[in-house]
């Protein structure tokens, strides 16, 4: 079978590991000489523990944290930081508090949303030093004996989803674009790098500013085909409506976005988004949603950082 015809078989079956996927693109990232997606590749593979600042848009998102408090009458397992709390830690680390960058390679990420200890929910756990800094501050007299960081099992989960689908898009592509060029490693090598490249920049990397250094006219594109303006939630509404998505589904979101506290475009989507992206990728992956996975990350990831960026 031809190695474009096994990537979209491994990308398809939910069973198997994206791992698997992602080798296959790393052998037509060899093939075509695109440096650029094999790097992205090897990223997603081994994790970006080594390159915290390249994380992608789609791996960050605000969070919140929790503690354990005990007094002498008392004990409080699982307390939400409030954010006076937070303003009593070194201003160095607040941020690090309410923020979340999934550096994790694929396997481990993997690993995190079929683990049965997980309860729907992932931690990261606050250095003990920093948490001292809670003692009293949360309840009087209330000793903070941990705190922690929770990750929305659904926020791992729209990860994954992201990278399995932009694979889809991008093989997809590939075979529209070139459908009798496709069935040697022969014939992938002799696909135009530029063209190959265009392909690339415009389906692995969309909506992702910290990887496309060069994207102004990717940019300038979207702005042309989602016809959302920054901060006007009418206009979102209506764009999502007209995809197919269901007004529950469309004022479940405007929920979350009023909830969520303000995010930029480094930290990523709040909490309660990132869960309703990742309840609309499931739909999507399903056949839940008439766009189906193709079309799925590609409309919410647009629309969602016109809205609330602006897209710059």
């Amino acid at each position: 079978m031809a190695l474009i015809d096994d990537l979209r078989r491994d990308v398809l079956d939910e069973n198997a590991s994206l791992a698997t996927a992602l080798r296959r693109g790393k052998v037509v990232a060899s093939l075509v000489g695109d440096d650029e997606l094999g790097k992205w590749v090897d990223r997603e593979l081994n994790g970006y523990h080594d390159a915290i600042e390249e994380i992608p848009g789609y791996r960050r998102a605000q969070i919140d944290s929790y503690g354990e408090f005990l007094s002498a009458r008392m004990c409080f397992p699982r307390e939400q930081i409030p954010s006076s709390a937070i303003a009593e830690i070194p201003e160095d680390w607040r941020k690090w508090t309410n923020e979340i960058k999934l550096a994790h390679g694929i396997r481990g990420l993997e690993r995190l949303v079929d683990s049965p200890d997980s309860a729907g929910r992932l931690e990261e756990e606050w250095p003990a030093d920093l948490a001292n800094y809670l003692h009293g501050k949360v309840y009087v007299r209330a000793e903070c004996r941990r705190a922690w960081k929770e990750i929305p099992r659904g926020l791992v989960v729209g990860v994954l989803e992201q990278v399995r689908n932009r694979l889809l898009d991008f093989v997809l592509e590939l075979q529209r674009t070139y459908p009798d060029q496709l069935d040697s490693d022969e014939q992938i090598a002799e696909i135009p790098q530029d063209e190959f490249k265009s392909i690339t920049n415009n389906i692995i990397f969309t909506g992702d500013r910290s990887i496309v250094a060069a994207g102004g006219h990717i940019e300038q594109n979207v702005e042309q085909l989602v016809p959302v303006a920054a901060g006007d939630w009418e206009s979102l509404a209506k764009y999502l409506r007209a995809q197919g998505v269901a007004d529950a589904e469309t004022e479940q979101l405007h929920a979350a976005l009023d909830n969520d506290a303000p995010t930029t475009s480094e930290t990523g989507y709040g909490p309660r988004v990132s869960q309703w992206f990742a309840g609309m990728m499931r739909k999507a992956t399903a056949g839940a949603w008439e766009v189906g996975a193709r079309a799925a990350s590609t409309i919410l990831t647009r629309a969602l950082d016109i809205y609330l960026w602006g897209n710059t």
